[in-house]
């Protein structure tokens, strides 16, 4: 049973990583398909930015709490799982968490910065 377990816990994390990935190139894509933007589109994407990183944070929160649940989960359902094996389980959980906040958290001054430029880039519109 563990091996699958493992497995579900892989897939789980990379479809995060593939999200926040495709948040990446999407912002990168709306910067990149509008050179020509004005100060009044540049603020719109800045809070665009923001909203779609409060949004990142909350989903993160979410799915570090149903992964906790999961586990637990699993736990009842093999009670060949010892305790100890659980709460590394558990830790490693919180720690692919904390860094994925801390991702998250990263991303958006570079956005900032990146959209920063575009507007610099195009200050005479």
């Amino acid at each position: 049973h563990h091996n699958s377990q493992h497995a579900d816990y892989a897939i789980l994390f990379a479809d995060l990583d593939w999200k926040h990935a495709r948040l990446q190139e999407r912002v990168t894509r709306l910067g990149a398909g509008h050179g020509e933007l004005s100060d009044e589109t540049l603020r719109a994407l800045h809070e665009r930015v923001d909203r779609l990183d409060a949004g990142h944070a909350e989903l993160a929160g979410e799915t570090l709490r149903a992964l906790h649940e999961r586990v637990d989960r699993l736990d009842a359902g093999h009670a060949e799982l010892a305790g100890e094996k659980l709460r590394a389980l558990q830790e490693r959980v919180d720690q692919l968490g904390a860094g994925h906040a801390e991702q998250a958290g990263e991303l958006l001054p570079a956005l900032h910065e990146r959209v920063d430029q575009l507007g610099a880039g195009h200050a005479e519109l």
